[in-house]
């Protein structure tokens, strides 16, 4: 059973390596920021419908790893404050909504009728903000949405060792 739950602890720590490494890897070969949301997972789980899969996934490991690996390989890194509204913002005109519950998985735009996932709409609104804080000039080092830096230096890429043959 010990072993069982080792393997399973392997492989969702290898899981959140490889994807964290991908999207970093693809934003700097792209030259493009990340943006997440900083969620506050302790009323998430609150919901006892989600608590159970939402504490099994690692979110704050996630957010680590994204965070120090986009530091060495030079990538902006966007935190968006967890009181932004993503999902209840429209990604077109802006207009909030003020009602949305988690069993409404198309959002509605009341204003310019917008129709779309809810999760494309607040990866959409993620984007623009960060595209926003570039714009004003926030774009030297990670940070949040918000100003403030996320991390107090910047660290530099790591050097790869020379070859003997190429001495």
């Amino acid at each position: 059973m010990a072993r069982t739950h080792c393997r399973v602890a392997d492989r969702r720590g290898n899981f959140l390596h490889e994807t964290t490494t991908r999207l970093v890897r693809r934003a700097a070969k792209c030259g493009v920021a990340l943006s997440i949301e900083d969620l506050k997972t302790a009323n998430l789980v609150k919901n006892h419908c989600l608590a159970r899969s939402i504490s099994a996934q690692g979110w704050s490991e996630f957010r680590r790893q994204i965070t120090y690996k986009a530091e060495w390989m030079g990538v902006l890194l966007f935190i968006a404050p967890s009181n932004f509204a993503s999902s209840k913002t429209c990604s077109r005109c802006g207009e909030r909504k003020e009602s949305l519950t988690l069993a409404d998985r198309i959002f509605r735009c009341d204003r310019c009728g917008l129709e779309i996932d809810r999760d494309l709409n607040a990866a959409r609104n993620l984007r623009k903000e960060a595209m926003m804080a570039i714009a004003r000039g926030e774009s030297k080092r990670p940070m949040t949405l918000s100003g403030q830096d996320s991390v107090k230096r910047r660290l530099t890429p790591r050097r790869t060792q020379p070859s003997a043959a190429g001495l």
